[in-house]
């Protein structure tokens, strides 16, 4: 049972996200990648979690350079802005391709809670692949099946039954936790320019 606690401690979110998983067992989730679990994508994911470390190793050392000349820092700037608009085009090209289909979900950065139409047992694991189209970035993550509810089907699934499935991540590094994160500012911002 999640504490309720905890909980709280994650700021949730709705948002439409691409979700694609699958149920591993116990001994993958401990010993494998979440990316190896989607060898068609791997490559994009990893190039994803790359950009990204990269962005926050290269943070420290802007800083610095800041401090001596402000021109160079700014100019670096524009570089690694120019780099992520590529980067993005690259994903917005490649999820294009593969027609994905957003589904709507609740995100905090402890875990996520999305329509299903098949049932997920509770303790159960998963791999899963989130895309955020906010800026088409991506991760391939482990989780835990924490709830599964029925739920009520939404319009385009009406001859179906759906479930309403809640996981809890496991293991996020860093990286994952910056980029899911970042979608829920970006989100949250959205929200207060909506209203």
């Amino acid at each position: 049972m999640t504490n309720p606690q905890e909980k709280r401690s994650f700021f949730r979110i709705n948002s439409e996200i691409v979700i694609d998983f699958h149920n591993v067992d116990a001994y993958t989730m401990q010993h494998s990648s979440a990316e190896s679990q989607f060898p068609d994508n791997a490559r994009s994911l990893n190039l994803a979690q790359e950009l990204k470390r990269l962005d926050r190793e290269a943070s420290t050392h802007l800083a610095a350079i800041a401090e001596l000349s402000r021109p160079l820092a700014d100019c670096l700037a524009v570089l690694s802005k120019k780099v992520d608009v590529v980067a993005q085009q690259h994903f917005a090209d490649q999820s294009n391709h593969q027609h994905l289909i957003p589904t709507q979900a609740n995100l905090s950065e402890g875990g996520l809670a999305f329509n299903s139409q098949k049932p997920l047992y509770k303790g159960s694991h998963l791999a899963l692949q989130l895309k955020f189209l906010s800026d088409f970035s991506s991760i391939a993550c482990f989780a835990t099946v924490i709830r599964c509810d029925s739920a009520e089907p939404s319009k385009s699934e009406r001859h179906s039954e759906s479930y309403k499935i809640a996981c809890k991540f496991h293991g996020l590094s860093d990286t994952k936790q910056e980029i899911v994160g970042k979608h829920i500012m970006r989100a949250q911002l959205a929200a207060k320019r909506a209203h």
